[in-house]
């Protein structure tokens, strides 16, 4: 059971990790972040995860988002 919680925990822990600000997503697909927030808005962007004040988006959301742009 200890081992199953311990997993659990590495899991998330792993998770919060790939949380990323818009200023580090802007940098890392090359657009600005106000493109970000443009695309949100209209409803063409993943939608972030909202944490008090702070604003961070799923690697794996965006990652998914990538991969149905080259189907579409």
């Amino acid at each position: 059971m200890a081992k199953k919680i311990t997993k659990m925990k590495e899991n998330l822990l792993n998770d919060f990790s790939q949380l990323v600000s818009v200023e580090v997503l802007a940098e890392l697909l090359s657009i600005s972040s106000r493109n970000i927030w443009r695309r949100l808005s209209k409803g063409k962007f993943p939608e972030p995860v909202r944490i008090t004040r702070s604003t961070r988006w799923s690697l794996k959301d965006i990652e998914q988002w990538i991969e149905d742009q080259k189907k579409s």
